[in-house]
């Protein structure tokens, strides 16, 4: 979104922003946590990749050629002669000089603008050595998400220990996930095409985007207050950035919320039957002075799905809320236009 002012955001506040402005919020935050996942993975994979020499000398050459592997994986079809040699795109001028260094921005943009396959655009990124420029800062939501999950893949089948090497680790990953990208979208990722503006990731946020996005966050929380359980769940997961890693998240919240609740329920139960002295299976005759309230509370199905019901609710109030950014401790390097 172009024109974007945060400092009258800021002010207006997340609900009386416009719906395109809203958006865009929106979908900074979301970007934001996918690249911040996408950073940490990073760290994780370039340790693994380090531990495949015993030279210290050599690691900065063994953490890039892992991550040149990554990126090749990432951006070519799994038919293609040059998936391990991104540099086969360039030109000799591109691969072996600093024409793609020495570039203006606009210039740069450009000549990703005119390059005719993903291949290319990936391969002029990797290679360009420019300030800022990555493959996942010039990858548009949906593929950024798909980066993020070979990445966590590649990490799990690392750990698994099934698989010869840290290479096939990656291929795996890269062929699982993006078979489900087409499942997803119906057409492979490798038609994608990068984003005509570096979207540099910083991994402190600036003290008027978290003040805006903790705006967001309390506006997403009233509408939630108003729903049952089962739509604030529906609602969250459409908020919550669509990574494998993100959405188990929430999968094991709601597990642990319903696991916790019935053993509540379970507990309250027993409690009650004791003090009535009835056991499980007893045919149950009431006297005058029996209370059926409690045993109608403990034995209807629909009560005990609505305390389940209003448990859920509960836990996903608590996690949207810890969503919150600390603004005391968020600092300021200067006036922000744009969330990137």
């Amino acid at each position: 979104m172009t024109n974007f002012d945060i400092n009258s955001a800021v002010k207006r506040g997340y609900s009386n922003l416009t719906k395109e402005e809203k958006q865009y919020v929106f979908g900074e935050y979301i970007r934001y946590q996918v690249r911040k996942q996408i950073a940490d993975q990073n760290a994780a994979l370039s340790s693994y990749f380090a531990q495949q020499t015993s030279n210290p000398y050599n690691r900065a050459t063994v953490i890039s050629e892992g991550f040149k592997f990554f990126n090749s994986n990432f951006v070519c079809d799994f038919t293609d002669s040059n998936i391990n040699n991104l540099i086969n795109f360039l030109t000799n001028a591109e691969s072996s000089t600093d024409y793609l260094y020495d570039l203006s921005d606009a210039g740069f943009n450009s000549l990703l603008r005119n390059a005719d396959s993903f291949r290319r655009q990936g391969a002029l990124v990797c290679f360009s050595r420019r300030k800022n420029e990555s493959l996942p800062n010039r990858l548009a939501y949906n593929e950024l998400v798909a980066y993020a999950n070979i990445q966590e893949q590649t990490i799990s089948n690392i750990i698994s220990g099934r698989f010869r090497n840290i290479y096939a680790c990656i291929t795996n990953a890269t062929t699982l996930e993006k078979n489900a990208y087409k499942e997803k979208f119906g057409h492979s990722a490798n038609y994608a095409r990068v984003l005509p503006e570096c979207s540099v990731y910083k991994q402190s946020v600036g003290k008027k985007t978290a003040m805006l996005w903790n705006s967001m966050i309390d506006h997403y929380t009233t509408k939630m207050e108003g729903m049952t359980g089962a739509e604030a769940i529906n609602y969250l997961y459409k908020l919550t950035p669509q990574t494998n890693k993100h959405l188990e998240e929430v999968d094991k919240l709601i597990e642990r919320t319903d696991s916790k609740s019935r053993a509540h329920l379970k507990t309250r139960c027993e409690v009650i039957l004791d003090a009535l002295n009835i056991k499980e299976g007893d045919q149950i005759t009431f006297d005058a002075a029996a209370n059926l309230a409690d045993y109608d509370e403990i034995k209807s199905s629909s009560h005990r799905e609505q305390e389940i019901d209003e448990a859920r609710k509960e836990a996903v109030l608590d996690f949207w809320k810890g969503k919150k950014l600390d603004v005391e401790m968020k600092t300021s390097t200067g006036p922000e236009k744009s969330i990137k």
